[in-house]
């Protein structure tokens, strides 16, 4: 049969990881891991954390962490033989009389080392065990700490209590909500819906600690996202954020001195004429998305993941977003792209004349 070590290294080559990349992606140190695969286990300070880097290792390269950790109790278990020659070594007399006591003592020897083990995979087992849940609450203001696996977070609203777990900590963190589940990896950012209506809260994994006992999330969960189908007497706290037009007008497109919020012109087609177009967007995540199409009226709405937009345009469309990265968008046949997950914006998507040879561009600028 395969042994530990075996089985950690066939996993990893077949995964194509190296020893330092593994140490860099789990938090354990590269004599650890080695110590792992050659089943040098006196090099670790105790067991616990033993138990500790071998569920880690195991998880971080899709092996079953309690599959490993039982295997590798067994062996310990196994490097723990009777002391079967001393006990033969005592000669008597009387023969039969010895071999019924040697027989007595074995019988006695291996029901005290079954209980002794057994206790010991128990305490083994206690120390292994990660510290009871922690339960937090969230108010209105954002939360950020560090979480464990098995961790709650209430969210308490209009005197009903959402429940949030921290559900699995690997390669990922895992969050269960009343509705859906989120999976986040380092610096990613998901929103995590609460009622079926739509309210939500935004969450983001600033980093996962694996080489901790127990590995730990540092994540960051933030204030409401509240649709108006869910609250129409108050406004959402997107709309809040993007950029109003004063008076129903809109913005001038602008300028910006802040380098990180420069964005680039896009040329999406060119034509000898201005003709009207279609622009159709797909929403991956929970948006706010206002618009106003040929200077008519403004109109807003609140997308959830998965549902579409679809409009047709003689000239112009002015566009408003909470969530850039939820956009994926075609205009006029081809690819557009608006920006990272998370971040406001505002673009218009106009017909722009070409002062050297007269053509048209539909051209994406950004409205700063």
């Amino acid at each position: 049969m395969e042994s530990i070590g075996q089985k950690l290294k066939t996993a990893r080559e077949a995964r194509g990881f190296t020893i330092e990349q593994v140490a860099r992606d789990t938090h354990i140190a590269k004599r650890f891991i080695l110590s792992l695969e050659e089943e040098n286990f006196d090099a670790f300070p105790g067991e616990t954390y033993i138990l500790g880097f071998l569920r880690n290792y195991s998880d971080h390269l899709g092996l079953d962490p309690v599959e490993m950790i039982t295997l590798y109790k067994n062996l310990k278990i196994q490097e723990q033989p009777a002391p079967i020659e001393e006990l033969l070594e005592r000669r008597s007399p009387k023969p039969y009389i010895a071999a019924g006591a040697v027989i007595l003592l074995v019988v006695l020897l291996a029901a005290g080392g079954y209980f002794f083990f057994t206790s010991r995979g128990e305490s083994a087992e206690r120390a292994e065990a990660p510290p009871a849940a922690s339960q937090y609450i969230f108010q209105d203001a954002a939360l950020e700490q560090p979480f464990a696996q098995g961790d709650e977070i209430l969210v308490n609203r209009d005197g009903t209590s959402y429940k949030i777990r921290i559900d699995r900590i690997g390669s990922t963190v895992i969050v269960l909500g009343p509705v859906d589940k989120l999976n986040l990896k380092e610096g990613e950012e998901g929103f995590i819906e609460l009622t079926p209506k739509g309210e939500t809260l935004k969450v983001f994994c600033r980093s996962i600690r694996r080489g901790e006992i127990p590995p730990k999330a540092v994540l960051l969960f933030d204030k409401y996202i509240r649709t108006a189908e869910a609250d129409s007497a108050a406004p959402s706290t997107i709309a809040a954020a993007l950029p109003e037009p004063a008076g129903g007008i809109s913005p001038p497109v602008g300028a910006t001195n802040e380098p990180s919020r420069i964005r680039r012109t896009q040329v999406i087609l060119e034509s000898a004429a201005r003709n009207p177009f279609t622009i159709e967007v797909e929403f991956r995540g929970y948006c706010l998305f206002r618009y106003m199409t040929d200077n008519q009226n403004r109109e807003e709405r609140y997308f959830r993941r998965g549902e579409t937009f679809r409009t047709d345009v003689r000239g112009e469309i002015r566009l408003w977003y909470s969530n850039s990265g939820s956009l994926r968008a075609r205009i006029a046949g081809k690819e557009i792209e608006f920006g990272k997950p998370g971040e406001v914006g505002a673009s218009v998507i106009q017909w722009v004349r070409s002062e050297t040879d007269g053509n048209f561009r539909l051209e994406l600028v950004p409205m700063y």
